[in-house]
């Protein structure tokens, strides 16, 4: 069930971002990889539910998914201006 829970989370956490990222205004798209980073870090820091992770792990999976997420709203943007070309 945990990760039934987890992959539903991730999907939405992606939808979302592919929805803002083709959205007119850019700074839009850069909301969910800031928000992830911000709470992931906070929830490593308080202890809450990170504390198995090393603070390499942390960085790999911070970097891993800030890349996705950064790529998906590149890809957005590119998307819209060739839209908005045609």
């Amino acid at each position: 069930m945990e990760y039934f829970l987890a992959i539903n989370v991730a999907l939405a956490i992606v939808m979302t971002q592919f929805y803002l990222s083709r959205r007119k205004h850019v700074y839009l798209g850069g909301i969910i990889p800031l928000l992830f980073v911000l709470v992931t870090l906070s929830l490593w820091l308080l202890e809450v539910g990170l504390t198995n992770l090393t603070a390499q792990e942390l960085i790999k999976v911070l970097l891993l998914a800030s890349l996705v997420l950064l790529s998906i709203w590149a890809n957005g943007r590119k998307s819209l201006k060739a839209k908005a070309s045609v």
